[in-house]
């Protein structure tokens, strides 16, 4: 009996617990529409603030490297021996300045046998259009048949072909000599030497590497949720912090990379 009046009197106390929980019994309804209040709540001394709606203005960063514009390796177009490199890392150089001497022997025994292939050539020349013009006398007298005319006509055109041939090689042979000397494309710093003098200068392997000091760009990878904010021509803040310098900067171009973003170029 005495359990029965226990759980009874447990299930009226969750009953009444839920309607106090609804609101049904122990508080007091407000009506609804607008009640007055007994007393203001801002008094005189109370000091009030109006509240505006702003754009915050969100920035992010992101490191970088700065490079140069103007930034290449200097090789060799022939394959020769290094006689001398003129320069090391850190020099200045002006445009046209001599950086290294390339071994010009081989070059030189190239140009005087293709000077000799000329020579030939022009002396076989020669010989040929006097034929040329002696058959076309006979022929004209019918002292000579049409295929002697034809064979002498045809061997003079082969031996202006090879005049022309010759005089091609003797113009590479001396563009092959000035290349054993490489000079400076543009004004600039000497980043690095590769190469010592004995050693064997490889066509299109670099010797020195050099920038223009004077034409720099900053090189950062930006996020991808980050990239459809950024544009070309777009300004943007840029801070060097090694010389403590800030300043403005336009980005000048971009370009997709394989990792979680792109990478923009400010100049």
């Amino acid at each position: 009996m005495k359990k029965i009046i226990a759980l009874s009197l447990s299930i009226l106390g969750l009953i009444l617990i839920l309607l106090f929980m609804l609101g049904i019994i122990g508080t007091e309804k407000t009506p609804p529409g607008n009640t007055a209040l007994n007393k203001p709540t801002i008094d005189n001394n109370t000091q009030t603030a109006q509240v505006q709606r702003q754009v915050l203005n969100d920035s992010f960063s992101w490191p970088g490297t700065v490079k140069s514009r103007s930034e290449i390796n200097i090789a060799p177009r022939i394959t020769a021996r290094i006689v001398s490199i003129k320069v090391k890392a850190g020099d200045q150089v002006l445009k046209g300045d001599v950086i290294a001497r390339l071994d010009p022997e081989a070059q030189r025994s190239h140009e005087r046998s293709a000077q000799a292939a000329l020579s030939a050539a022009q002396a076989n020349a020669k010989r040929a259009a006097a034929d040329a013009q002696r058959i076309k006398n006979l022929y004209a007298k019918e002292a000579a048949t049409k295929e002697s005319y034809d064979h002498i006509i045809a061997q003079y055109q082969i031996a202006k072909a090879q005049v022309a041939a010759a005089k091609s090689t003797l113009k590479e042979s001396k563009i092959s000599y000035a290349d054993t000397i490489l000079k400076a494309p543009f004004d600039g710093t000497i980043v690095q030497r590769l190469k010592q003098p004995g050693d064997m200068g490889l066509a299109g392997a670099p010797i020195v590497a050099m920038h223009n000091a004077s034409a720099l760009r900053l090189e950062a990878a930006v996020p991808t949720h980050c990239a459809r904010h950024i544009h070309l021509g777009d300004q943007v803040s840029v801070k060097i912090e090694t010389l403590d310098q800030h300043f403005t900067a336009e980005i000048g171009n971009f370009s997709l990379s394989t990792g979680s973003g792109r990478t923009d170029d400010f100049r």
